[in-house]
């Protein structure tokens, strides 16, 4: 099992020009195309978030399923396919008003979502369509051309992808992988599932994919997922990847229920969670260097994690060193549980409604003047930890975003679940966004443009610390507050040891 670095706690004249190439093309598409694409994300999420408040009538009150697509197709595939329609629910199709925001000639999509390109297509071409519904946009639907080198049509031609070279692959009917074991050990190609659903997979013996080393995952639709296992050692357990290096995930969904469970040495260190379970990058030299990033994945996966060890929980992924999350939504559940008899055997226990701990380095050369960001995270996970026996040397993170959040800002996050801790004599740090911080670089680590508006409820006889932000907070602002709220914590005085604080902002500013 692969092991990671455990993550710390502590005007001009013109000129003449000259034609572009065609391998020049197709990067400038290329480009265009991911800028594009990221654009909208954040207008299309913002315009959805903002004309659909609580307490509203309809079907779209809430962002609370996968609202963009992305779609791949090969440049040779004049007959084409039916794109999926579920963001419909029970609305006709007619209904929805199609607007295109960018288009190709050579990529037709007609009425009733038959997708296919026209002879000539070219790979890096691209188009987006926003689909419309009483004037509110419910979905984008990204479309990209491809030069595909192999389609997967079965659950074993899935399982039977090179491992060594790096090929383009894409899904293209619903696979139901009951009764099949195995993993793909090891993937550096790309493979775009086009929202076709990936059903029937039990995780009992680690994700889908064991190692992804540069490769790309798009449009996978991992439905009603299962699985126990137990961790008796240092490594990382994630529902599509255990780990992932350098690579790219996009427009994902997972759902399903999962149990992990620990016999592992306190310092064995664990990254659990419902996408990934530790995700890493190189640091970046310049801030225009291409950032490793996992945008618009979307849970609705119930994990549930027990036992001992150094513990990284994150509803989307365990742990993340140098790679970025955006526009990213989780509506399951974490539920944690130390007995008075593991306790003995944890050191930490970091779990966030995205991501248990992130961390980023930045090299000593490195041309920028802000930090990194996350931009658009939504959480709507409940959170129960349930810890028993233990001390002051346990220590407890909890966030409903991150767990730990270490060189990295946040910007335009939402927490509305409810986080219900119990604790005895483990100490604690728990925020609605982070359960605590820290940022030992010269630059600004911010928080700002946010809403928490879940509940966060604490029972401790130890040290507690905790915010409707941020729990502890280490050379970290923030600003732009829409909404916060103040954690309960009770206890019994009589037994009570240490400091109990609990405020609407941050807890403990350090």
């Amino acid at each position: 099992m692969k092991k990671a670095n455990p993550i710390p706690k502590t005007p001009k004249e013109k000129k003449e020009r000259k034609p572009l190439t065609k391998k020049q093309k197709v990067i400038l598409i290329t480009v265009i195309s991911v800028v594009s694409a990221l654009l909208i994300a954040g207008i299309v999420t913002l315009v959805v978030l903002l004309g659909n408040k609580d307490g509203g009538s309809g079907k779209y009150d809430m962002p609370s399923r996968k609202i963009q697509y992305e779609y791949y197709i090969d440049e040779g595939d004049t007959v084409g396919f039916t794109l999926k329609d579920n963001f419909r629910e029970d609305v006709p199709l007619k209904e929805f008003t199609r607007t295109p925001v960018f288009t190709d000639e050579n990529i037709l999509l007609d009425d009733n979502l038959l997708l296919k390109v026209k002879e000539g297509a070219s790979e890096g071409q691209f188009a987006s369509y926003n689909y419309s519904y009483k004037g509110v946009v419910i979905a984008v639907i990204n479309v990209k051309v491809v030069d595909a080198d192999e389609y997967i049509h079965t659950p074993q031609e899935l399982l039977n992808v090179s491992i060594e070279q790096d090929k383009t692959y894409i899904v293209k009917n619903d696979l139901n992988l009951s009764g099949i074991e195995g993993n793909i050990s090891q993937f550096i190609g790309s493979i775009h599932f086009n929202h076709n659903a990936v059903s029937g997979f039990n995780a009992s013996n680690g994700g889908l994919f064991k190692e992804l080393n540069g490769a790309t995952i798009t449009g996978l639709d991992l439905v009603n997922v299962t699985g126990s296992t137990i961790l008796t050692d240092y490594g990382n357990h994630g529902i599509v990847a255990d780990y992932a290096s350098n690579g790219k995930m996009r427009y994902c969904t997972i759902s399903g229920n999962v149990n992990i469970s620990s016999v592992a040495e306190a310092n064995d260190v664990l990254y659990v969670g419902g996408f990934v379970g530790y995700a890493s990058a190189l640091k970046r030299k310049n801030y225009v260097d291409v950032e490793p990033a996992y945008v618009h994945l979307v849970s609705f996966l119930d994990l549930n994690v027990s036992g001992s060890g150094d513990f990284r929980v994150g509803g989307l992924v365990g742990g993340i060193r140098n790679a970025t999350l955006n526009n990213s939504f989780n509506h399951g559940k974490i539920s944690a549980n130390v007995s008075e008899t593991q306790v003995a055997n944890l050191k930490n226990l970091y779990i966030g409604g995205m991501v248990g701990a992130l961390s980023k380095e930045y090299d000593a050369i490195t041309q920028t003047n802000f930090l990194d960001e996350s931009n658009g995270l939504y959480s709507y996970c409940d959170i129960n930890v349930n810890v028993q026996g233990g001390g002051v040397h346990n220590s407890i993170n909890v966030g409903g975003v991150f767990g730990y959040l270490e060189n990295h800002s946040v910007v335009n996050c939402t927490y509305g679940g409810k986080m219900d801790i119990n604790l005895t004599r483990a100490s604690l740090n728990a925020g609605g966004i982070i359960g605590c911080t820290n940022n030992y670089t010269t630059l600004k680590m911010n928080v700002r443009g946010i809403i928490v508006k879940g509940e966060i409820k604490i029972y401790s006889l130890s040290n507690v610390y905790a915010g409707g932000l941020i729990g502890e907070s280490v050379e970290t602002q923030y600003s732009s507050v829409e909404q916060s709220i103040t954690p309960t914590i009770s206890t019994d005085s009589s037994k009570v040891q240490g400091t109990q604080l609990a405020t609407p902002n941050v807890a403990n500013a350090k």
